[in-house]
Order: C-alpha cells, then structure tokens, then sequence
C-alpha cells in the first residue's frame, strides 16, 4: 500500500480530483455537499473511471489516485479493470508488477476473473507463449488452475493454431487432472470446423459421449455449419437427427444449406419442422427460403412463408420484401408486385432504391414501359435517390422496348445527376442496340462517334473493328477482336453485327455462334439481318439441317425469323430433292405467318411437281383440306374457324364425325362451336340414349390444367345441386383421350341452346321486351346467387356468350325436337370424314355467298333508299327463355383468387381495372352489363384507344360519364390508380366528360318509355355502385320490385285492338 500512495503525487492528480467532485455528487449517498465531499468512492464508480481513460497511464493514474481517498481499499474488480486497460496498451511488465503487488495490497490474490482478462490480453497480442505460462502463472499464487482458466486459454488457442490447442488439451489440462466440459469441447469443435478437420470432429464428438459429457445444440450446430460449408449437407442432416433438443440455430443452418443447393423440397420440410417446434427462422434463413421459390416460381407460396414468419413474431425486413418483389416481376405479374409495393409502405418495410430498380426492371420486361418511367418519377416525389442501377436498367429497358429517343433522354439526366459518378459503357451499348433495333443504322453510327469523348478507346476499338471488318484481313481482325476482349472490352451491336457477317462469309459459323450466344446473353436478341449470315454460312458449307435447327432456335430464344431465313435453307432443300423436308420447313414457316415470297413458291411448286407422283393442284387441295379438316362437322356456322395451325402438338384434337369418345360411350356428331382453349362437340350418350356436349381441351400442360380447375368447379356445381334447378350448367362426366396431338382433358356436359349473344344477333342488336329481359335475368342472379352464396364461388367471366339457352332459337337445330337420328359409326368415304372436293366446294361456296351479300348490299345502296328493303322485326315469342351459366374456365373461389386482370374487357368492373381487390360483385356488375345489352341490344361500355390515352382509361371515363364522378377514396385506392388518377381522384388524360344519366340514355337513345326507363334503371344503377361492398348480392336483386314487375304491352295491344274494332263498328 505504501508504494502505491508515494506514486500518487504526481501532479495530474489534480484534473482528476476535480473530476471526481463533478461526478461525485451523481454516486454518493449523503444530500449535502460537505459530506458528499468526504464519501468514500464505490468500486463501480472507479472501475468506470478507469475504463473511460484513453491512454495506460491514464488508467494507472485513476488507479492510484482512488487509493488516496481515506477508507477505500481497491478489489479484484479495480484491478481487473485497470489490467484490461494495460494489456490493450501492451503494458504487460505493468501487469506483472501490479500482481505481485496484489496480496499484500489487498490482502487476495488474483482471482479467475483477473486471468481470464490477462488471458484475452495476450490472446489479442497473439502472445501465444505468454498465454499458455498463465497456467504457471496461477500456480504461482498457490492457487490450482480452474477450468474457467483452461478454457479461456484453449479458446485463445483455437484461433491461432488447432494443433497447439490440441496439444495443450493433452498435455497441460489431462496430465493436470482437469476434465473438459461441454464448453471445453465446444472450444475444440469450433477449432475443428475451422480448419475444416470434419474426420477430427466427429472423433471429438464421439469422445464427448464416451466421456460422459453430454453434446449440447452448439457443439452440434458448429460440426452441421462445417459440414454444410464443405457441401455434406446430407451428413448434416443425418447428424441432425442425432440431435435432442435441436435449436434455431440448427434450423438455420441447415435450411440455408439446402436453399443454398436449390433443394426447395427439403428446405420447406425443415421450415415446416422449424415451425412445427415453435422456432423461428432468422430473417436471413426466411430471405433465402423465399428466394429459392421465387426462383422456382412459386411466389405464392414465397408470400405466405413471409406471412407466416411475420405470425409468429419473426422478423422481416426489406430485403426479403424485395425478394418477393423480384419473384413478381420475373413472373410479369407487374400489377401484384405494385400491390405488394404498397403494402411493404403499409407495414413499415420502407422501399429502397432496390425496390424500385426491381420494379423498373419489371415494368421493362413486360412492356409496360409507361410504368416504368412512372415508377422512375415517383423515386424524386419519395425522396429515393436514383443510382447508376436504375438508370441503367430504364435505359435498357426503353431501348430494347422500342423507345429509344426516351432512352436517350434518360442518359442525359444520368449524365446530369451527382448520385452517378464515372462514366460506364453499359446504357451506352444499351441506346446503340435502341437503334439498330428500329433499323437506325446512321443513328446508331453517329451516337457512337459522340462517345467518344467519354470512352476514347472503346470507339477507336469500335471503328477499327468496323473497318477490318469491310476490307481488313481475317488474321487482324482476329487479333485487333481478341485484343478488345482481353482488355476488357465489350463490343457493341454494331460491331457483333459486323464481326457476324464476315465470319460466316468466310466459313467461321463457331466465331459467329460464339457472339450471337453472347449477344442473348447480354440480353440484345440479333435481328434477322444479322443471323440470316449465319444461315447462309450453313447451307455454303452444306449443313442445311444445322440451319434448319439454328432457325428453331433463334424463334425459341424471341428472334423473328423473316422469309430471308428460310429461303436459302427451302433453296438448298429442292436442289438436293429433299422433298419432305422442303415441304415440313415450309410448312413451319407458314405456321409463323410468313409470307412466302414468288421465287420461294416457284422453287416449292417446280420440286413438287418434278419429283413427286402428286400434281401440284392436288398439293394445293391437300393444304385447304388440311385447313378444312377439323370444322368439316361444324354446325354451319357462319363465325371464323379455330383454324388449322392451332391443330398440332399440345393443341386441338381433330375430330370426325362418327369418333368415339371413353370407350365407345360418346359418339361425336357435329361441332357446335370452339374457344381459345377447347372445341365443342355434340355427342351422343351410347349408354343413356342423351345427346350432349363434349368439350375437349387443348392438351398442353397450361390448358390441361385449366381443365382441371374448370373440372373442379363445376363438379361442385353438380354435386350442390342434384335436382339441376339452379340455372347452371351440369358437368356429366370427364376423362382423358389420347391422339395424335397428346392428351386431351375431356368435359361431358349437359347439351343446351345458343347463346344470350346468338339471341341478340338473332334479334337484331335490337332491344328486346323487357318481359322477356325479365325472365332471363331471374335465371341468371338464380345462377349467381347459387355460386355466391352456397358454393363461395365467382364466375369471373359473366358476358351473353357464356350464358346459353336451354333450348336452341331455331328448333330444326335441336337435336330432339328436329328427331335427329344419332350416328353410330365413322361415315363411309374419305378418312377426313368427307372428300376433299367436297370440302374445297363448300369453303369456295361460303365465300361465294359472303360475297354475293356484300354485292347485294352495294346494289341497293346504289338503287336508293326508297328500294331498300325492310327487315321484318323477329318473333321471339316460340322461344323458351330461361338460361343456365356456363363457361368456368376462368372461375375461381373466393378464397384463392388465381388472377388479378379478369372480365372480358366490355364487362369488366372498375375495381378490376384499377387493381384495388375483387369479389362476387364484380359477377354483378357483368351482370348488369349483360342485362342493359338485352334490353337496347347495345353493348353498355365499349372502350376504345384514344390520342394519347389507352382503352382502360377511356372505360373508366365512359362509366363516370354514365354514374357520376367516381369516389375519390376508390379512384386512388388501387394498385393501378396511378396510371389513370390524379391525386385528387381525377382522370389524367381524359378531362372533359359528358355526363348521360342511365334513365335518360335509355329514355332519349332507346326510346323507352320513361316510366320504364325509370324503373329499369333504378333496378340496374345500385348495382353498378363504384364502391363494390355497396352492390347488391344477387339473391336481394331476386327480391327487387322490378323483377316481379307485370308487363304491360299485352294489355296495352289488346287495349288498342279493341278502339279498332270501335272505330270499325262506328264507320260501318
């Protein structure tokens, strides 16, 4: 104690006694200031003191200065404190002064602690030597070495050297007697798995367990972290099960490891145990999670796991939100990324300048360029700073997208901007492939020129390239290419344009394959002008076929192959005589809407006819058939046929009259009609003696899938309904048929009449009596109300084509009220069903008569209005009026909506186009749609492009002009309001609007009577409320007065023949 007190006189004792009477007062008990002065200073107070020196000799100085206070003696925590500070200034002489001194200053001798904090000294100074004497150093106090001690050195010596620490296990704490714990192999394992010694880890482990020293989840979790780094993520996995009391640690570990090889099943088996055991992942594991099914796809599914974790308590921050955001985006689902954008502001997640490049770059890939120049905007409104990234990517995106000059525009405001700094090639190279896109060759020249202030080299290299490329040697062309690539350069479009054509002049198709692989690569798909070189360098060097598969691929990959594709390859195929070839390129070149050219179709005709038995004309009658085979049953209708390119591999299935269908069971007898996914048959049930519909689907993957989901929805109609009252079509039956185009998903519905549109065609585009619009509303909300509310289903596509009659208009089309007799077998004749001058004969004969009705309509113009002959006005009177719902390809459940952009376009609600969430009221607004339609034969909304503004914007303009202004809550309430709405709710591009009541449009355009005009009007307004909770449902439509309103024309008509028969009887 003396030396400390004659060390204590030095001078800068001062400061830190009138340190201590500022901070005294905060630490001491006693209220006044005297006695505050004369209280003795507590252990935390000077260890603190000590701690906040910035310098040894400060912390030396506090030390030494606290013992001149009267009645404070130092502990081992004051000593502890000031030994930290010395061994982070290296003061290890000190060190050793101070713990001899310790016993007779204190009267104890170092404790666990103080060697502890010696240890970590040496440890930092990487003092190995000194680190190990520790143990010596202790038994210099007589005190036996602990295993507090053992431990920490062992872990200093893990991270220097594993064999030192191994050695020093061996043979300083074994031969001391001192037995690890779980924390001492803990130490050894983490040095194991360092070095990656897995082998040795094992071994340790199993020591462990012969030892009696039970492994806790760290020791495990440090031996599954070494495995799954050396990909032994099985191993792991095995070890795993091991495991008793696995941790979230562990669950980490090992579901990143299985993201980390893209093996999404195991992953989500893991996360789902994770869940199962109350853990949850951390927000890198459920970033990676989420990762690995965007990348499979399956953002759905990315999104509930986030929901998931979000349930129960995890965090999440918004790098995984834009995980998911670049999963929507790759997908193109442009307007549920938006959707999501908000709702990450919603929650907190605030976008960052990722997010918004992540959706630019989306905008850019599906074209909606517009978009993305509106989301670029938007990051100076949200204060998000642009980067070289955003730039970069809006730029590419417009000039791949057509847009070039609005690409250039956004390279100078890059160029302009203080967040990007240096210049990089990249949007330069981006605006050059913008040009030779739109075929601006001199464009495209010139900007290059202008670069190069900015990148003298790259346009030296550029113009070099060029030139050689005209008249320069192959050798130094090579050469000058290899050394642009050498050092890093990236050759623009126009010189891979150049550098393509010379090679495959002179024979090199590897070179040029080689740059048109790099170029889609880059992103920039060639154009035809610059790989039809190459097609011409394959059938110079005889390769037709390599040609033939390099043209397949280049349409593949996005290219559009043009007629100066397939010329040369068609050339060197009649030459050679290769006749079947010939005629299958051509074939597929035709099925790509290319136009053949004349010396195309000379060369075609001159091979067929030279070197096949078959006459060119009967050539050319094999392609009509070919075309007219699949709609010879048609019914005779007069609408456009599906077409014969849709007839091949995971497309239609062609059917004849007489085909049998599940066994024999059905028996086709004529088309009824076709859509974008299937064709419809009438059938005959062999087993019920019934005529029905068969519906056979396209047999690619996408439609047969959808058959399914279609299957599945209406199954559920028919099992909710056996007594077939509620105005729905019935599923029969279903099952699968194989043919030559795949497998084909089969639909046995019931067999019903034409269409709500047939019947409006049928009249005339004339309005019909609201009687009658009456009874086929009330079929239909019977229809709707069944799938709202029993079944929670929505139809998703309500429109007059996919509401049929359960009759057909004219009776001779029936086939029981027309005594139809069925077909039972294949009619004798020509394998397609009928002969082919048949076929031609009737084609040439329906044109004729198209024909000879436009010429008709010409002669009576010309002849004049009073020869112009007046249709008579239909009866509608014969026809059976009640409906059913049909058509469930696009329905879907309440609960797992599947797309957000649905409706046919003319039916389609505005929160649909507006992106802000639907339900079954959207079917209500179809609904209503439908029924204005059958009443004035017109259709309510029919949106059209204008100048300027697009078709959903004028759709929205022409429903406010009809239904007053929207909300303004609803108007800015979508993901997509942006596009059309300002921020007060009004429209963007359409300014003025003519408003027209729906009761007086009815009143002065359709001249109804303005009661009834009224009254209908009041029935269909509310339920085209903008605000969707606010419609009705359909079963309060079915109570509305108008509905069960009696009609009075039949009154009014009988009313007037009898004044005629009055005035009759008075004139006679």
């Amino acid at each position: 104690m003396l030396r400390i007190l004659k060390l204590s006189t030095s001078s800068r004792s001062v400061p830190l006694t009138r340190l201590w009477l500022l901070q005294l007062p905060c630490f001491c008990s006693s209220s006044s200031s005297s006695s505050s002065l004369l209280s003795v200073p507590s252990d935390d107070h000077i260890v603190r003191l000590i701690l906040d020196q910035k310098s040894a000799s400060g912390a030396l100085e506090t030390f030494r200065w606290a013992s001149t206070f009267p009645g404070f003696i130092h502990s081992r925590s004051t000593y502890r404190a000031l030994f930290h500070k010395l061994c982070v200034f290296r003061r290890f002489d000190t060190v050793y002064q101070l713990l001899d001194e310790m016993p007779d200053s204190i009267g104890l001798p170092p404790d666990d602690a103080i060697f502890v904090t010696i240890i970590r000294g040496f440890g930092r100074a990487r003092l190995i030597k000194r680190v190990i004497s520790v143990v010596d150093l202790v038994s210099k106090f007589g005190i036996k070495p602990s295993l507090k001690v053992f431990n920490s050195i062992l872990d200093v010596l893990v991270k220097e050297d594993i064999d030192i620490a191994r050695e020093f296990f061996t043979r300083k704490m074994m031969a001391s007697g001192i037995h690890g714990d779980v924390y001492t192999y803990g130490i050894l394992m983490k040095g194991l798995s360092l070095t990656n010694r897995i082998g040795d880890g094992f071994k340790l482990l199993q020591i462990m367990k012969t030892s009696g020293v039970a492994p806790n989840a760290v020791v495990y979790n440090t031996l599954l972290h070494a495995l799954c780094k050396n990909g032994k993520v099985g191993r792991a996995r095995s070890l795993m099960s091991e495991m008793k009391e696995p941790n979230d640690v562990t669950f980490n570990i090992l579901i990143s490891a299985y993201c980390n090889e893209q093996k999404l099943i195991q992953s989500m088996v893991l996360l789902e145990k994770c869940f199962s055991l109350g853990f949850v992942p951390d927000v890198v594991t459920v970033t990676k999670v989420m990762e690995v099914l965007c990348n499979e796809g399956r953002v759905s599914e990315a999104l509930e796991v986030l929901e998931r974790v979000e349930s129960k308590g995890g965090k999440v921050d918004v790098v995984a939100c834009n995980t998911l955001v670049k999963g929507y985006c790759a997908l193109g689902k442009m307007r549920v990324a938006q959707r999501f954008f908000i709702e990450m502001e919603r929650k907190g997640y605030l976008p960052n300048v990722e997010t918004y490049n992540l959706l630019i770059a989306g905008y850019c890939d599906v074209g909606m360029l517009d978009s993305a120049l509106d989301t670029f905007n938007d990051m100076k409104t949200d204060a998000i700073r642009w980067n070289f990234a955003t730039f970069n990517t809006l730029i590419r995106g417009l000039s791949i997208g057509g847009r070039t000059d609005d690409g250039l525009k956004i390279l100078e405001m890059m160029q302009d901007s203080d967040t990007v700094h240096g210049a990089r090639i990249d949007p330069y190279n981006c605006v050059i492939y913008g040009f030779y896109k739109e075929n601006r060759w001199e464009d495209a020249l010139e900007f290059l020129l202008k670069m190069e202030k900015l990148f003298p080299r790259a346009v030296d290299r550029s113009f070099k390239l060029i030139s050689l490329c005209e008249k320069g040697g192959m050798d130094d062309l090579k050469t000058a290419y290899d050394q642009m690539i050498g050092e890093g350069g990236v050759p623009s479009i126009i010189v891979s344009h150049c550098l393509i054509h010379r090679y495959s002049q002179h024979g090199k198709i590897e070179e040029s394959l080689e740059l048109i692989n790099d170029m889609v690569t880059r992103g920039y798909l060639p154009r035809s002008s610059t790989f039809n070189a190459v097609i011409i360098g394959f059938c110079k060097q005889d390769k037709v076929m390599n040609g033939i598969k390099f043209v397949e691929d280049m349409a593949e990959r996005g290219c559009v192959p043009d007629t100066e594709s397939y010329n040369p390859l068609l050339e060197e195929l009649c030459v050679k005589g290769d006749i079947q070839k010939a005629w299958l390129l051509f074939s597929r070149m035709v099925e790509k809407s290319i136009v053949p050219d004349p010396s195309m179709w000379s060369s075609l005709m001159f091979c067929l006819s030279q070197k096949t038995a078959i006459h060119v004309n009967s050539s050319l009658q094999d392609i009509i058939q070919n075309r007219d085979m699949s709609c010879s049953s048609s019914s005779g209708s007069e609408e456009d046929d599906e077409g014969f390119d849709a007839y091949r591999k995971g497309g239609y299935h062609a059917v004849r009259i007489g085909d049998q269908f599940a066994g024999g069971r059905y028996i086709a007898q004529r088309k009824l009609g076709w859509g974008q996914f299937s064709t419809v048959w009438l059938a005959y049930d062999t087993r019920t003696s019934n005529y029905v519909a068969l519906k056979i689907q396209k047999s690619a993957l996408q439609f047969a899938q959808a058959a399914l989901h279609e299957i599945e929805l209406l199954q559920a109609a028919a099992d909710g309904d056996p007594e077939n009252t509620k105005c729905v079509i019935r599923l029969i039956d279903d099952f699968k048929h194989a043919g030559p185009n795949g497998q084909h998903l089969c639909m046995v519905l019931e067999f019903l009449g034409d269409s709500l549109l047939r019947l409006i065609k049928y009249n005339r585009y004339k309005g019909m009596e609201l009687s009658k619009v009456r009874e086929i509303c009330k079929c239909i909300l019977t229809g709707l109300d069944y799938l709202h509310r029993e079944l929670g289903m929505i139809h998703s596509d309500l429109k007059p084509e996919n509401i049929l009659l359960c009759s057909t208009i004219d009776p001779a089309k029936d086939p029981i009220r027309s005594g139809l007799t069925p077909i039972l077998e294949k009619p004798e004749g020509n394998q397609n069903g009928t002969s082919t001058m048949n076929l031609i004969e009737k084609k040439l004969k329906r044109r004729a008569k198209k024909a000879a009705a436009k010429i008709s309509g010409r002669r009576v113009s010309i002849v004049g209005l009073s020869e112009t002959p007046k249709k008579n006005k239909r009866n509608l009177d014969g026809i059976d009026m009640r409906c059913k719902v049909v058509d469930f390809g696009n329905g879907c459940w309440a609960d797992n909506k599947f797309a957000e952009e649905i409706q046919t376009r003319q039916y389609r609600a505005p929160e649909v186009i507006l992106q802000s969430g639907y339900s079954y009221s959207v079917d209500m607004w179809s609904f209503a749609c439908t029924a204005f339609e059958l009443a004035t034969g017109d259709m309510l909304f029919a949106p059209k492009e204008g100048n300027g503004y697009g078709e959903d914007e004028d759709h929205l303009a022409l429903m406010m002009e009809l239904l007053g202004k929207m909300p303004r809550k609803i108007a800015i309430g979508g993901a997509r309001s942006k596009d059309y709405f300002d921020r007060h709710g009004d429209l963007k591009r359409i300014r003025r609007l003519k408003y027209w009541p729906l009761d007086r449009l009815l009143i002065d355009k359709y001249k109804l009577p303005e009661a009834e005009a009224r009254e209908f009007a009041d029935f269909l307004c509310p339920i085209m409320d903008f605000a969707p909770e606010k419609r009705p449902t359909a079963q309060q439509c079915l109570q509305h007065p108008w509905l069960n309103l009696r009609t009075q024309n039949n009154e009014d008509d009988i009313e007037g023949q009898m004044s005629n028969m009055q005035i009759k009887g008075s004139c006679s």
